[in-house]
């Protein structure tokens, strides 16, 4: 028999565990070329952004090239070592190693020659799609058009050949560094038996469990009590929290899961229903070798939700985040442009109402009521403050000795300690005056360009003329006129108007132009970690599938046995269904949850809203998750119905 005949039979008769493989690699050149078809776009080389976008897309194709190199690798360690008895085989009969590795390069090849085509043609339409998806999250109208890139198969075919010699290096060494021996017994190496829980095993079960739940809790307080060098406490709070997370996983899927499961099987005093053998035996005796690999599935998953829940709360605060950026529709710190622009929208029949604010800097001492880090706010109380006369804000009705503080963001909230109880103090010709803190507000009312992205403080206009009599030498912008549109309708003639008029380099802000810009560039952040989320989904989710493949295969000869024994094979498939769901579930969870409490430490950086976008992120996240696990039982039932 020829080197073709060999080839081709080896082929057709693996085609059912090639599949998988193949799907793999399709999906892995899909994603590439679709991606980096983008970044060649014409369609996108017009488009406005706040962020570069061929720069995110680089940035994004470096990080999908890593994905797609360590998951195929992953992937064929997996494929060669279930076929190591076949090497085996080959040596038995006469071949040489060489030999058996040029069977193993051709079929390589044609497989990647195939894929390779395959999924440039899938990559070409779901360029358009991931376009229009694209114009969705940024709200661009513009068609988009399909565009073979000639550039962007250059690339995929040098990926893919590159992956391919590297796969062929790695296939080598497998090859030459294995016996007949060892090759044969090659794929019961992982079957590691546990007769018994050795005692290091079970207290290293209990420090998993106890390291998660340390490292979720100090994840909840990570900016509670930061004193003294701050930067350096928040860091090794981080690098602690991130040991005992990964540590802690890793523990969890060593020593843990093979705890619970051997004390449910004590409790039951060997009285096993076929479910139990068929389900939580095999998990027992898998978790252990599996320990690292779902280790690594639930970190990345991890990784995965957290830059994409924060990324998606993010987009989803973006109206909120600009609206804190410019309280008012247009807000103008030169008089006359104010004037000239209010002079146009009567000219246009726009109605609008008006909200002025005049301030002024004075030192205050407010070290008793905050305490402040300089290091991590860049606040201090040397400089001079942002005052406000409350005239001017509504509802706001302060005695000459009180002090009411807007503006105190999320942000300064969970970093600060706050004593209301305390007085904030000012000096006046030479007299220490007090304030009693009447109330802390986080609504906003003045830009940026005025308070500078510190706290407010209002006081009554007695006080606020005083101050403003004692001012030291003050250039900064001290007034604000801000102007809200009567009808929303009239929002596009007032952009127009707006644009017209004011100069690039002029301090007038529109909500509506930085609202757009915001979305904007936090859609196209959203895309990249989005489309980089599913890689890393599909990834993870493909090597679980492949694993629990395997598994189902190598455990044929138990369901034989099972079935003399008088079970049928849909009892045989409630076990492979627990199984699977575990297995699935397991790393799945860990991932969200650590994923949960990543994004949750750090959420009040990017809005109000957290849980609405995180939940939708978690959800699509699990649906991708349960799709794969659905396909894995529908394999694994149809092997049992094979054999039996």
């Amino acid at each position: 028999m020829s080197f073709n005949h060999i080839i081709i039979k080896n082929l057709r008769r693996n085609i059912r565990h090639y599949s998988m493989y193949v799907f793999s690699i399709t999906m892995s050149v899909m994603l590439f070329f679709g991606f980096v078809t983008l970044k060649h776009s014409e369609d996108l080389k017009g488009l406005q952004s706040g962020v570069k976008l061929g720069v995110g897309i680089q940035i994004g194709v470096t990080i999908l090239t890593i994905i797609i190199v360590v998951f195929l690798l992953y992937a064929n360690k997996l494929f060669i070592k279930r076929r190591s008895r076949e090497i085996g085989l080959y040596q038995l009969i006469g071949m040489t190693k060489r030999e058996v590795f040029k069977i193993f390069a051709l079929e390589n090849f044609i497989l990647f020659a195939i894929t390779a085509v395959l999924g440039s043609i899938l990559g070409f339409f779901s360029s358009k799609i991931l376009l229009m998806i694209l114009y969705k999250i940024i709200d661009v109208q513009q068609e988009a058009h399909l565009n073979f890139s000639i550039e962007a198969f250059i690339q995929t075919v040098v990926l893919m050949v590159g992956i391919y010699m590297i796969i062929s290096l790695q296939n080598i060494v497998f090859i030459k560094r294995k016996t007949i021996l060892a090759l044969m017994n090659e794929y019961n190496v992982t079957d590691t038996k546990i007769k018994k829980i050795k005692l290091y095993e079970l207290i290293f079960g209990a420090i998993g469990i106890l390291m998660i739940i340390g490292g979720y809790y100090l994840s909840s307080v990570i900016f509670d009590n930061l004193k003294g060098n701050a930067m350096m406490g928040l860091y090794l709070r981080m690098i602690t929290v991130l040991f005992l997370t990964i540590v802690g996983a890793y523990l969890l899927f060593r020593c843990s899961i093979s705890l619970i499961f051997n004390t449910i099987r004590k409790y039951k005093k060997g009285m096993l229903s076929v479910t139990d053998v068929v389900s939580t035996s095999s998990i027992m005796h898998k978790m252990k070798t599996n320990a690292l690999s779902l280790t690594i599935i639930a970190i990345v998953s991890a990784m995965s939700v957290g830059l994409l829940a924060l990324s998606y709360v993010s987009y989803y605060n973006a109206a909120e985040t600009a609206r804190n950026t410019a309280p008012d529709d247009y807000i103008f710190i030169n008089k006359d442009a104010n004037n000239q622009f209010k002079k146009a929208l009567n000219d246009n029949n726009i109605k609008f109402k008006e909200n002025n604010y005049h301030v002024t800097r004075y030192e205050i001492d407010d070290t008793k009521v905050f305490a402040y880090d300089d290091e991590l706010t860049s606040t201090s109380s040397q400089f001079p403050s942002t005052i406000a006369k409350s005239s001017e804000f509504k509802d706001l009705n302060l005695q000459d000795n009180e002090v009411a503080i807007v503006g105190y963001s999320d942000i300064l909230d969970k970093m600060i300690t706050v004593h209301d109880d305390e007085n904030i103090s000012y000096k006046l010709n030479d007299q220490t005056k007090q304030l009693k803190v009447k109330s802390i507000s986080k609504e906003t009312y003045l830009s940026t360009n005025i308070s500078y992205n510190a706290p407010v403080y209002v006081v009554s206009d007695h006080t606020f003329d005083q101050m403003k009599q004692h001012e030291a030498k003050n250039d900064n912008h001290n007034e604000q006129y801000g102007i809200n549109l009567s009808d929303e309708k009239d929002v596009h003639k007032a952009e127009q108007i707006f644009s017209k008029q004011v100069k690039s380099n002029e301090s007038s802000l529109s909500y509506q132009q930085i609202y757009k810009d915001s979305k904007s560039s936090l859609g196209v952040m959203l895309f990249i970690l989005g489309f980089l989320g599913i890689a890393f989904l599909l990834s993870t989710g493909c090597i679980i599938y492949i694993k629990q493949i395997d598994e189902t295969e190598d455990e044929t000869s138990n369901y034989v046995i099972l079935r003399k024994l008088g079970y049928t094979s849909k009892d045989m498939s409630k076990g492979i269904a627990l199984k699977i769901g575990f297995n699935f579930a397991l790393p799945l969870i860990i991932g969200l949850s650590h994923g949960y409490f990543a994004a949750k430490s750090a959420w009040f950086f990017m809005g109000q809203s957290f849980y609405t976008p995180v939940l939708i992120v978690m959800s699509l996240y699990s649906l991708i998750y349960i799709l794969f696990a659905i396909l894995a039982y529908v394999h694994s039932k149809q092997v049992i119905q094979r054999v039996l």
